[in-house]
């Protein structure tokens, strides 16, 4: 109901009923914020244009609502299972680039963390409509921009109306791109340009290649960070299971040769890699592990050979 008077609202602004039903009709399905902000601007255009306040029905309507339980920013983000190991100052830029940047990238090759650091994140953030998560990892390769429009709304829990007339001022975590690169990346450019206080965190294997991204390299964890949380997936699976002088450096060789697999399988963004240069490593080529029907290979690059 709540969309449906909406229109009525603004080519009759000062018709205080219709008003107060219509900030009725948003508390009802829990947009309470959007009712404040609608009585807020009815009181502000009569007090300018017409030198009165609202009237008693428009009063009440408003008064109802703020004598209900103070409203709590929803958000579907996961509670967080275990300790972010050896990511605070991670964390703390990413912050600090979502401040300045509406799109944020990470990158990364496949287990560096990017998920992990994305979620805890915005566990620290606040926005007045919430932080949402948003996983595609699931969704068919190279999926239309209609399937990932399906998704945002499923995971948003919005039901009807137009994905670009909901996302208010939100974060949004958009995670695993990678699959559906060209995809994500038109729908996040519409997005962007039709919902000013909308940002994004996203997590892809490569860049979105679109206007205003701020692409970050998640790191590798720190010998030390890599061997502590070596450490607690090992007692969370064995309990009896202990490191000793003995083993550290047994331990911190494994850490490393992970570490240096992983790389190694990964295909570094052009120009955003652990090289800072523009030109691929030497000993790379450009290949994809995800090839195309005929057996070919697209976009990516990743290391033969030594």
């Amino acid at each position: 109901m709540a969309d449906e008077l909406a229109p009525w609202v603004a080519v009759h602004p000062f018709r205080e009923l219709l008003r107060a039903l219509h900030l009725r009709a948003l508390d009802a399905v829990g947009r309470r914020r959007e009712a404040l902000d609608s009585y807020r601007e009815l009181r502000k255009r009569m007090v300018d244009e017409l030198g009165i306040e609202p009237g008693p029905e428009v009063v009440a309507a408003h008064q109802a609502i703020l004598e209900q339980a103070p409203v709590r920013v929803r958000t579907n983000l996961p509670a967080s299972v275990s300790a972010l190991v050896g990511r605070d100052d991670a964390r703390d830029t990413v912050r600090r680039l979502l401040e300045t940047s509406r799109l944020v990238t990470l990158t990364g090759p496949g287990g560096v963390g990017k998920t992990a650091l994305a979620l805890e994140t915005a566990r620290q953030l606040e926005f007045p409509d919430g932080c949402w998560w948003v996983e595609w990892a699931a969704v068919e390769r190279d999926a239309p921009e209609a399937v990932l429009v399906d998704v945002v709304l499923a995971a948003l829990d919005i039901r009807s109306g137009s994905l670009d007339d909901v996302l208010r001022s939100r974060l949004l975590v958009l995670d695993n791109c990678e699959h559906v690169i060209e995809s994500a990346a038109h729908l996040i450019a519409r997005l962007l340009a039709v919902a000013p206080d909308v940002r994004v965190l996203a997590t892809s294997r490569e860049p979105l290649g679109i206007a205003g991204e701020r692409v970050w390299a998640v790191p590798p964890l720190p010998e030390s960070s890599a061997m502590e949380l070596f450490v607690a997936r090992a007692t969370a699976a064995a309990p009896e299971f202990s490191l000793n002088a003995d083993d550290e450096p047994t331990l911190a060789a494994i850490c490393q040769r992970l570490e240096a697999l992983r790389w190694r399988w990964s295909w570094p963004p052009l120009g955003c890699g652990p090289w800072g240069s523009p030109s691929w490593p030497p000993g790379w080529i450009r290949f994809s592990p995800w090839p195309t029907e005929n057996g070919t290979c697209r976009r990516g690059s990743g290391r033969f050979g030594r």
